[in-house]
């Protein structure tokens, strides 16, 4: 073989194996492993909404919160699909979907990676044990409300309360 082609050859495996054609025991990241930005919206000084942006950080996800008048909040909500039945004290914005109230991180996750068609998914008021909401020694079973663009609801998912 000549020296170009030998060169070549050593050229072609380097830049498989930098490019990660070839992974020895590894696993590189992709771009789904990226966390989204959470955006948040809340009512001013409210704290089961902090505790709920804790709660979300606490399980990876990077959140920034700005507060609004509630009448601004639930307008924002309104543009962004919430239907009234489903609206609460915040409203968050992630990967695309919207998420209202107390929705627990599992469901988030499971959100973004299935990525159904719709506009986004929510708890309706505040039950106990939800994200934000834990009271000692009590917890109630809620639903995770998934809402469509023509603001019609489905379930997407049933917390026991355990």
């Amino acid at each position: 073989m000549s020296d170009t082609m030998n060169r070549r050859v050593w050229i072609g495996r380097s830049a498989v194996v930098l490019l990660g054609g070839v992974s020895i025991g590894r696993q590189w990241p992709t771009f789904d492993a990226i966390e989204p930005e959470l955006e948040v919206r809340r009512r001013p000084g409210c704290s089961c909404c902090e505790k709920w942006v804790e709660r979300m950080r606490q399980a990876g996800f990077t959140v920034t919160v700005s507060e609004m008048p509630e009448t601004d909040r639930a307008a924002y909500a309104a543009r962004l699909g919430v239907p009234e039945s489903a609206m609460t004290c915040h409203t968050g914005v992630v990967g695309g979907y919207v998420i209202e109230g107390h929705v627990p991180p599992v469901h988030v996750r499971r959100l973004l990676k299935d990525r159904p068609d719709i506009a986004g998914i929510g708890v309706s008021e505040m039950p106990a044990g939800s994200p934000g909401m834990e009271v000692s020694g009590r917890s109630e079973p809620y639903d995770v409300l998934a809402f469509r663009r023509d603001r019609t609801t489905y379930v997407f998912a049933h917390e026991n309360g355990a």
